[in-house]
């Protein structure tokens, strides 16, 4: 399998979520988009979507933690959160 590595820097980005079934399939079609008209399209399992929203669940829990505290904290006093790819979902397809 050929991989590749893009990295996008993209300001006011625009996401539209949907679920797709065609032919006795069915996925989640992610859309992200910018005023520009760039548009990225990601065709995910739902096993991928059940990923995402656990990745994005965890990240909201972890910003709310921080602004809740009573002391601001800086940057540099954070450590860098890790993600650990399980096999949660059944493959390696989330492996950095």
């Amino acid at each position: 399998m050929d991989s590749m590595k893009v990295r996008y820097q993209i300001k006011n980005l625009y996401l539209k979520v949907g679920n797709v079934t065609r032919d006795q399939e069915s996925y989640v079609l992610l859309k992200a988009f910018d005023d520009s008209n760039n548009e990225i399209v990601l065709e995910l399992t739902h096993e991928q979507a059940g990923f995402l929203e656990d990745q994005f669940y965890e990240a909201n829990r972890r910003w709310e933690d921080r602004i809740s505290t009573v002391e601001p904290v800086s940057d540099t006093e954070l450590a860098p959160h890790v993600f650990e790819f399980n096999d949660e979902y059944n493959g390696d397809q989330y492996t950095p």
